[in-house]
């Protein structure tokens, strides 16, 4: 019930979770090859900071924990990072030329000219 999710709706807060990880008082775990694992917050979630995103980078696997309610246990999860550079960067070149649009589609239609 649990999986891998990216949030990179925001440029400047980007998020790993394990959507599904959602029992009381727990913590999620992700853990990129043999690295250090780093724990989430209580909803599942870290920054995927610079560190993190080289790592996924450079790395052939992740594993995620997760606990999903109600079930106490957790529950791993191992997910090949084949393609990860390419669709990463593919999405967030979208999310850039989306929010460069707004801002200027918000100047109105004669600033656009």
């Amino acid at each position: 019930n649990i999986s891998l999710w990216i949030n990179l709706s925001n440029k400047n807060k980007e998020l790993l979770c394990v959507k599904g990880h959602d029992f009381p008082d727990t913590k999620g775990m992700i853990r990129v090859d043999k690295n250090d694992p780093a724990t989430t917050n209580k909803n599942g979630c870290l920054l995927l900071n610079e560190s993190l995103d080289r790592q996924l980078r450079s790395g052939t696997k992740i594993t995620i924990r997760g606990s999903h309610w109600p079930y106490a246990g957790p529950e791993t999860q191992r997910i090949s990072l084949g393609g990860y550079s390419a669709v990463i960067d593919f999405l967030r070149s979208i999310r850039d030329t989306d929010q460069q649009g707004q801002r200027t589609s918000s100047r109105g239609p004669a600033q656009m000219l």
